[in-house]
């Protein structure tokens, strides 16, 4: 988009902009000039004129690829990672051009794909489709955590038409990954927390201990004080 400007600063109404050969004349509305994206970006030279043709300059612009890309934030609690239980992934998203945030309308086949990955590296995929996003509001889903779970991938993903290739398809994605139970790999049979309550200080101790079933473990925490702070009296 170019903007031509008067002696006053203001948007010239009869400036036109030629470039490449092509003529761009100004819109009625915002006065500025739209110029399409190119498939060769980079700075190009650009003749400004008067609709008369009485006076010209010549100047130079930033010519722009028609480039999308996709901004979400995704979140999982990792507290609520326990096998056997529902957990909810939360997602914000935003879609940009360039630098301008456009419509998430533009946005096709939109869709949550979540991978989970238990201790023995055995992966389950399950795809999510989303009928409509709300750039205003957080999308959600919820879904069942599997036992023995080490590792939860979720992507974002979707597709865009790139007019400036005549309807080409850009697959955009965002993704995010929280690890859990990773002392389920080690021989480590226990691990420490500081933590306070009042005037003292505790040390828990989580440990692991193996039950009847070869698949599950179970855990007991315990604590101790390791010091206290006493209040002195005047």
């Amino acid at each position: 988009m170019i903007t031509v400007l008067d002696e006053t600063r203001q948007p010239a109404k009869d400036a036109v902009v030629w470039l490449d050969g092509r003529k761009f004349t100004p819109d009625e509305k915002s006065g500025s000039i739209l110029v399409p994206f190119t498939q060769q970006p980079g700075a190009k030279p650009v003749i400004l004129a008067d609709a008369a043709g009485e006076f010209a300059t010549l100047a130079s612009f930033e010519h722009h690829a028609e480039e999308y890309r996709l901004d979400a934030q995704i979140f999982i609690e990792r507290e609520q990672l326990l096998a056997r239980r529902e957990a909810t992934v939360a997602v914000r998203a935003a879609l940009l051009l360039g630098d301008a945030q456009v419509s998430l309308d533009l946005l096709k086949d939109p869709k949550l794909i979540i991978t989970s990955t238990t201790l023995d590296d055995v992966a389950t995929t399950r795809e999510v489709k989303i009928a409509k996003l709300d750039p205003a509001k957080v999308f959600t889903h919820t879904f069942s955590v599997p036992e023995r779970v080490a590792r939860m991938e979720v992507v974002f993903s979707g597709q865009v038409e790139k007019l400036s290739k005549g309807g080409e398809k850009q697959d955009l994605r965002a993704s995010e990954e929280v690890s859990i139970n990773g002392i389920d790999r080690t021989a480590q049979v226990r691990v420490p927390h500081l933590s306070k309550l009042r005037a003292a200080t505790f040390l828990n101790c989580s440990a692991r201990m193996a039950s009847r079933s070869p698949t599950s473990r179970s855990s007991s925490i315990f604590g101790i004080v390791i010091f206290k702070t006493r209040s002195r009296s005047r």
